[in-house]
């Protein structure tokens, strides 16, 4: 009611028209690989396809990834293993290995990213308006992890060693444009 008037309260907190984009998905299915065998299989991208054995009895699934997070904001100096490194063995040479492709248990981080935007129009004569507009992208600031390193033939295997550069720290924008 009294953001609707023609005060001054009216014209700067009334009429802002609010929009947002959530996005959000669950990891993605990890597959675990091997290098330096003899049957070297790529893909073709490259890398090695090969896989290597499951270890019977181990747990095949990724641990929470807020000890990762934890590692990259500097709340820890000791780097987790995102992965049971003892769940998979190398296959031997000339031998295929009888890990699945991708295992639906063990996943990437989840996505959540929040973009949110707000655009208020003010009328200063009959003929001339004005726009303000604001932008904000990953207003959350949420970081977002690569995968653990899928090849156990890593110093790194089942480690998170950075941060994904898919996602761009928060940003803001406001533009103000006069039509007349």
């Amino acid at each position: 009611k009294y953001l609707n008037s023609k005060g001054l309260l009216a014209q700067v907190l009334g009429g802002w028209q609010v929009a947002g984009i959530m996005d959000y998905w669950a990891g993605h299915p990890i597959g675990i690989a091997q290098n330096n065998v003899v049957l070297m299989a790529t893909s073709a991208s490259g890398d090695g396809v090969n896989r290597p054995n499951v270890v019977p009895g181990q747990n095949r699934q990724t641990y929470s990834y807020n000890r990762t997070m934890d590692y990259f904001m500097g709340k820890t100096t000791v780097q987790p293993v995102q992965v049971n490194t003892s769940a998979f063995i190398k296959s031997p040479h000339f031998g295929l290995g009888n890990a699945h492709r991708n295992y639906a248990s063990m996943t990437t981080m989840p996505y959540r990213m929040e973009d949110f935007d707000a655009e208020k129009y003010f009328h200063i004569t009959d003929k001339i308006m004005a726009t303000l507009r604001v932008d904000y992208f990953n207003a959350f600031n949420r970081t977002q992890l690569t995968p653990p390193d899928p090849d156990i033939d890593d110093s790194t295997f089942g480690m998170v060693t950075s941060q994904s550069l898919q996602i761009s720290n928060r940003q803001g924008q406001a533009t103000f444009r006069i039509e007349f």
